[in-house]
């Protein structure tokens, strides 16, 4: 079964947070794997020595990776994040993870944009729900089963 924990510490109220644990508890095959994903790597260590591994580390945002952050990810077998320069830390941090990159949001209307500014702009945008149906759909909904994907994907093939 997989263990997912939230973040810790700052931004332990992230809602893209919240939102990416509830897309991983409703996948299909959450039951039936075994691992521990840490969604936001902030804060206190979240690894346990009793963890079923892989590890999978998710990173929401931009990030520049602080020193306990990077402990933190030495300690992942997995890494997903959305984007590429904190991919790039990640993997210096890690070299022996796996790092995977969320494709960022294909709407027309966020084309050019960072993922923190495609975040910022449906966070707005969901106060709207008219607008968001509009633009393509609800809020981030799309982009957080796409993430919970991957991650999926990636306890998958580390556990092979």
């Amino acid at each position: 079964m997989l263990t997912c924990r939230g973040p810790a510490g700052p931004g332990a109220d992230d809602p893209h947070a919240l939102e990416l644990a509830r897309a991983l508890a409703r996948h299909p095959l959450a039951g039936a794997l075994n691992g521990t994903i840490a969604i936001g790597i902030g804060g206190t260590n979240p690894w346990r020595a009793t963890d079923a591994g892989p590890r999978v580390a998710v990173l929401t945002g931009n990030h520049d990776l602080t020193r306990v952050q990077r402990a933190h990810l030495a300690l992942a077998d997995g890494i997903v994040t959305t984007d590429p320069l904190t991919a790039r830390a990640a993997t210096v941090a890690a070299p022996h993870a796996l790092v995977v990159i969320v494709p960022g949001d294909g709407r027309a209307f966020l084309r050019g944009a960072t993922p923190r500014e495609s975040a910022e702009a449906w966070g707005e945008v969901g106060n709207h729900r008219a607008l968001a149906q509009a633009l393509g759909g609800e809020a981030g909904a799309h982009g957080h089963a796409q993430a919970a994907e991957l991650v999926v994907e990636l306890v998958v093939a580390l556990g092979n």
